[in-house]
């Protein structure tokens, strides 16, 4: 099935910040977790504006999205997000090599990601290395693991 990887249009904004709480919904987070951080979740004007941002699009709508930021040499990985109901095509592995491209092609020499834990091990298997933990908490309760992909 062909994918196309495209930047997000300003009206699908509702979707795409939708498809981040299904996304999370889907991996067992409670109402805490999405009362905490639902503005971390939603997919913004100023985002697509300022970052660099893609969508995967496939023959039945979006499968998923990507947000990097960008500060100075080093790029965050902000966003990764796949549909729940398209996971295992591979989307995540096409999105996630975007994001090491893009932020070669920007200058970064790494990439920080602080994912959820149950994320860490795709990570990993895509080449970023163990950096300790993140200053910021789970919102399990425990620490965040931080990786670092060397560009």
């Amino acid at each position: 099935m062909p994918v196309l990887l495209r930047p997000p249009l300003i009206e699908e904004l509702p979707d795409l910040s939708a498809l981040c709480l299904i996304s999370n919904a889907y991996w067992g987070f409670d109402d805490g977790f999405f009362s905490y951080c639902s503005t971390e979740l939603n997919l913004t004007a100023r985002n697509i504006k300022e970052d660099p941002v893609i969508i995967i699009e496939v023959q039945m709508g979006i499968a998923g999205l990507a947000h990097i930021c960008v500060m100075g040499i080093t790029c965050y990985l902000d966003k990764l997000i796949v549909d729940p109901n398209r996971m295992g095509k591979g989307y995540s592995k096409i999105l996630y090599h975007w994001v090491i491209d893009t932020a070669r092609n920007l200058g970064a020499d790494r990439l920080i990601i602080e994912p959820e834990p149950r994320a860490a091990s795709f990570y990993e298997r895509m080449g970023a290395q163990r950096a300790g933990n993140s200053p910021q908490e789970s919102v399990a309760g425990g620490p965040l693991p931080r990786y670092v992909h060397p560009l």
